[in-house]
């Protein structure tokens, strides 16, 4: 992925998830006309091949206004031609205190972002989810009466309300962006900058034509910086927070949130137990796994033993590794002696996990341990320092301060949007090849 685009997916967490409120809805209208989008599919020999499909006209159904609607207002929102300055891209999409906040030139940016991380992440089994990417977002539904184009406007609206918020939050407290983040902004429209050679280098012959080709048509160059500059100025204060929280957060305030979760956690494997350190020398059937008869076991079995009882002859640790590195069939273990450090509660299978983590367990005990995997010959170094629960407790604890914060910070800087007014440009149908450079 371009550094343009990791820039913008680097701080996701400031998105969130799940769909508008709902609204009552009347007779449906009508509000464009017809217009044709393609969706590419793929030939016999890979390349792509233009299918036509006919974009169907917007119908709104429900109330227009901001704050009287959600993404599913419309049964789409795309077009297929756009201009940043066209009456479509500098609607008023979100306003607050009767401010206009973002246009739709603005959520261009957004929207797209929200679907290209979306395929970073998940692209590879976007069909197992369910997508058609040989289809335009309008066309397919994620759920009954949800649309992918929804699903992503959801997304992108709520890092807008978001991200808005926060940077608000910022203002009014003092939170300011470094100066080489304000740099980096700035440089996005200088013809002669960093962010100039990274479009030219790609192919692109200025900085409008690079930001359409990823955003669409709908948007330019002066709007991502806009935009841009808002979603810094958010991501740092999110990282101030969180670090605020994390240096706050005090040991009684973690051990009470794991006692006020404590069995959420343990179902979670997460058991107030310390770390460990542990060796094991494991003993597998012979052959392929799903061929292992009760034979192979019981030969298993009596290897396990007999390495066992020749330890016991010396039960020294240093006898333990020297035979781990000898014996045993794991892979990940031999040269280490058969050592695992660290192993929190629930990292091992259940059978391996139960002896590590039982109550009364103890520097130097040993024995033998039968897993799906084999036999494994136990030998228990100790516990360490580290409490996985305990630093479990506390990021779940910190995440919940952050998202408590968060509410707090959208009811104090709302956003009202009205989506019949948004309009998306298809950046996805529109560009059916590799990018440029």
């Amino acid at each position: 992925m371009k550094k343009l685009l990791a820039v913008l997916l680097a701080v996701m967490l400031l998105a969130g998830c799940g769909s508008g409120p709902e609204t009552e809805t009347t007779a449906p209208t009508t509000e464009s006309t017809t217009e044709t989008t393609t969706a590419t599919t793929e030939g016999t020999e890979g390349e792509n091949i233009q299918a036509p499909m006919e974009l169907p006209e917007i119908t709104v159904q429900g109330e227009s206004g901001y704050g009287k609607n959600d993404a599913t207002v419309q049964n789409h929102y795309t077009v297929m031609e756009a201009a940043p300055d066209d009456s479509h891209m500098t609607a008023a999409i979100a306003v607050a205190n009767d401010q206009t906040i973002f246009e739709n030139r603005h959520l261009q940016v957004a929207y797209w972002t929200e679907y290209l991380n979306f395929m970073g992440s998940y692209g590879s089994y976007a069909s197992m989810m369910g997508m058609d990417t040989t289809k335009p977002l309008w066309a397919q539904e994620i759920d009954a009466g949800k649309t992918w184009e929804q699903y992503f406007l959801e997304f992108a609206v709520q890092g807008l309300e978001r991200n808005y918020a926060l940077a608000q939050y910022a203002a009014a407290n003092g939170i300011e962006l470094s100066a080489e983040d304000q740099a980096a902004i700035d440089d996005i429209l200088k013809p002669e900058g960093t962010f100039a050679e990274e479009y030219t280098g790609q192919g692109f012959t200025d900085a409008d034509t690079y930001i359409q080709y990823y955003f669409g048509e709908g948007t330019d160059a002066k709007s991502y910086q806009e935009y841009y500059q808002m979603y810094l100025t958010a991501a740092n204060c999110y990282q101030n927070k969180q670090e605020e929280l994390q240096a706050s957060a005090t040991e009684e305030d973690i051990l009470a949130y794991y006692a006020e979760n404590k069995e959420t956690f343990e179902n979670q494997g997460k058991i107030q137990a310390n770390n460990v350190n542990v060796r094991h020398i494991l003993i597998q059937p012979e052959g392929e796994q799903a061929d292992w008869t009760e034979e192979d076991w019981a030969a298993a079995e009596a290897s396990a033993q007999a390495i066992y009882d020749e330890w016991l002859t010396e039960p020294t640790e240093e006898k333990f590794t020297a035979l781990a590195i000898d014996k045993t069939m794991d892979p990940g273990s031999a040269e280490t002696g058969g050592l695992y450090e660290e192993v929190a509660p629930g990292d091992m299978v259940t059978e391996f996990n139960d002896w590590c983590f039982d109550s009364e367990r103890k520097v130097g005990d040993h024995g033998i341990v039968k897993t799906t995997y084999g036999y494994h010959i136990m030998y228990f170094v100790g516990q360490t320092e580290t409490r996985a629960w305990y630093d479990a407790a506390a990021e779940q604890l910190v995440y919940q301060r952050l998202e408590d914060f968060m509410q707090q910070c959208q009811e104090q800087y709302p956003l009202s949007l009205d989506y019949t007014l948004i309009r998306i440009y298809d950046v996805a149908s529109a560009n059916s090849s590799e990018p440029v450079g």
